[in-house]
């Protein structure tokens, strides 16, 4: 009997890391895995694992409020009482996957977002079932002084059989005790090599053409797009032609955020420059449609998939420092720049828009970085060891 795993999500949303959960799921699926997903209802994830021919079960989640919110669409404030709050529904949630998790028998439980890492390790607990944690967050320790940070590290030390990092800077958090060296291990992110390619049918902007720069990221006041903004008002001011498509939708906990950022850009007399496209099903189109990758978040990106799937479609690119892009930017003849500094960003822009050949150059270099470390076989090999060691163990 082939082995099985139940994955687990707090959201059918698409993100970066349902992404990841996807070509997981499809990988294991094809090296002979029996394989479901956990969402709390359907959307754009369930309707993609079902056509990859992955089970799909909707096990629903009662509402749960942000553990943050924001002020004036700037100032990021706690809300230790959300804790308080979703304790109800997250208990409620938590029974539903300990119900699913006992009819299937799982051999692995896989979580792969903050809730479904504190629910499903509970409800997996009940039944017996070891747990992986696919951690993809940075829980930032200066929040409510420390709170989270420390649930979360306190968490972690208990209930999860192994936690799998996407990035080093995300398996420092937990720092360096005897047991996060057993549990601990960091598995990088990857793309799928041959869907995110160079090529398409637009070629490269011409010396003195208009530039075509692309951001993608949910729109959430940490991930950037505002500080996208000034840059491109700063690009603007020093007279290059440029078009700025921004991809993706609003972040929970940021409702009426599109609506401030298309405000901004009117603003800037941005209007006529910037294209919002919100959700984008075929994002290797989007890729290949441009000449720069711009990814600005103010906070350091765990594992940003966006510069990953960038490089493998040969796009050079711009990002500011902290968490992997400090890796993944230099790797791939990108350029870094300090957060918060829209004239740099429209420096960088304004050489580039005048050098068509070395935008090839570097569009070059990033697939190849990307070919050297974003396989999705060598990752799916090591996905696999990693659940195998964990059964034996068992």
């Amino acid at each position: 009997m082939n082995p099985s795993v139940l994955f687990i999500d707090e959201t059918s949303d698409l993100g970066g890391g349902e992404v990841v959960l996807a070509q997981m799921a499809n990988a294991l699926r094809s090296a002979g895995w029996v394989v479901g997903v956990a969402l709390p209802n359907g959307g754009p994830l369930a309707e993609i694992l079902k056509g990859q021919g992955v089970e799909v079960l909707v096990v629903s989640r009662p509402r749960l409020i942000s553990t943050s919110f924001y002020v004036r669409q700037h100032w990021k404030v706690p809300n230790p009482f959300s804790l308080l709050v979703n304790l109800v529904p997250a208990s409620l949630w938590t029974l539903r996957l300990s119900i699913t998790m006992a009819r299937r028998r799982p051999a692995i439980v896989h979580t792969v977002s903050l809730w479904s890492h504190a629910c499903a390790s509970l409800a997996a607990f009940l039944v017996r079932v070891p747990v992986v944690w696919h951690v993809q967050d940075l829980v930032q320790p200066g929040r409510a002084s420390g709170l989270y940070a420390r649930l979360f590290r306190l968490w972690a030390k208990w209930w999860p059989t192994r936690i799998l990092c996407v990035s080093d800077a995300v398996a420092a958090q937990f720092g360096k005790g005897a047991w996060v060296k057993k549990k601990v291990h960091v598995l990088w992110n990857v793309v799928d090599l041959r869907r995110y390619a160079p090529g398409g049918p637009r070629a490269p902007a011409q010396a003195g053409g208009p530039l075509t720069i692309g951001t993608a990221a949910r729109l959430t006041p940490w991930k950037g797009q505002e500080e996208c903004l000034e840059a491109a008002w700063a690009l603007q001011d020093r007279g290059v032609a440029f078009e700025w498509r921004f991809a993706g939708t609003e972040a929970l906990g940021t409702r009426g955020y599109a609506g401030h950022l298309a405000r901004r850009a009117a603003e800037l007399g941005l209007a006529d420059r910037v294209q919002w496209l919100g959700w984008v099903e075929n994002m290797p189109e989007f890729y290949r449609g441009l000449d720069v990758l711009v990814h600005l978040p103010t906070e350091p990106d765990p594992c940003p998939l966006v510069l990953m799937e960038a490089a493998a479609s040969g796009v050079p690119l711009i990002s500011t420092g902290g968490g992997s892009a400090d890796r993944i930017v230099p790797g791939a003849a990108g350029s870094l720049v300090p957060g918060r500094s829209p004239g740099k960003v429209a420096q960088v822009l304004e050489n580039w828009a005048g050098s068509p050949e070395a935008r090839q150059e570097r569009g070059r270099q990033a697939r190849a970085f990307a070919e050297a470390h974003f396989d999705l076989s060598k990752y799916a090999e090591r996905l696999v060891a990693e659940y195998m060691s964990i059964v034996g163990e068992g």
